[in-house]
């Protein structure tokens, strides 16, 4: 049992540790591509995609 906990424990870890730096490379690739609308489009624009985004954010969070 105390192995199984542990175990699982480390997995656990290394699933968050993961996930943490696949949004990363996503909230960098976002980043890019928002400067990119920045340049490219209307700012109202890109006020409704940063609206999305941030809807986005915080339903991955839940």
């Amino acid at each position: 049992m105390e192995y199984l906990l542990e175990h699982g424990t480390n997995l656990a870890t290394a699933s968050v540790l993961g996930a943490t730096t696949l949004f990363d490379l996503l909230g960098y690739r976002l980043m890019l591509l928002k400067k990119l609308v920045l340049f490219v489009l209307k700012p109202q624009l890109l006020e409704k995609l940063h609206v999305i985004f941030l809807a986005h954010t915080n339903f991955t969070k839940m």
